[in-house]
């Protein structure tokens, strides 16, 4: 069982200190710059043909999310705050982009077959530029965390997680 392997750790304020850049969706990380009570996600993501398309082949992903249990979410944007030891995740929604704050110990590799486990009714087949091997769990909240395979990773500031 997870919960006995890992310590869990209560869920943080918002952190204050500087932020170290981990992770970005190449076509998709702008969204996160975007301001969530605007129309600006709706025209922005509609603007640009490469996330649009990219969104629309989610869909199916959203659709298992909000059909099932499986709390999973697609990261577009990750920073680190080293001074608190917590994760800053920009993750894709239909509603827009959704802010989540994660300590570092409670964020668990997992492998891709675990992951479609958990998620009990597979209805839709994974898209191609979903990251297979770079899955994450929190414990605390029981969310998988996915990335995107054509993503640029800072591996100097990658090092600081683990």
């Amino acid at each position: 069982c997870i919960r006995d392997s890992y310590k869990i750790v209560a869920q943080p304020t918002v952190p204050t200190g500087p932020r170290l850049p981990l992770y970005r969706s190449n076509q998709l990380g702008f969204l996160a710059d975007t301001n969530p009570e605007s129309e600006g996600f709706i025209n922005d993501l509609f603007n640009n043909k490469s996330a649009h398309y990219k969104y629309l082949r989610l869909i199916p992903f959203f659709l298992e999310k909000l059909w099932g249990r499986h709390r999973k979410n697609f990261v577009v944007k990750l920073e680190l705050s080293p001074d608190e030891g917590y994760l800053i995740l920009d993750c894709l929604d239909t509603a827009g982009i959704a802010r989540k704050y994660v300590s570092v110990r409670n964020f668990v590799p997992m492998i891709f077959d675990d992951y479609r486990a958990a998620n009990r009714r597979v209805l839709f087949q994974t898209p191609p530029f979903v990251d297979t091997e770079l899955v994450y769990y929190n414990p605390l909240t029981q969310e998988f965390y996915i990335f995107d395979r054509e993503a640029t990773w800072n591996g100097q500031n990658l090092s600081l997680i683990h």
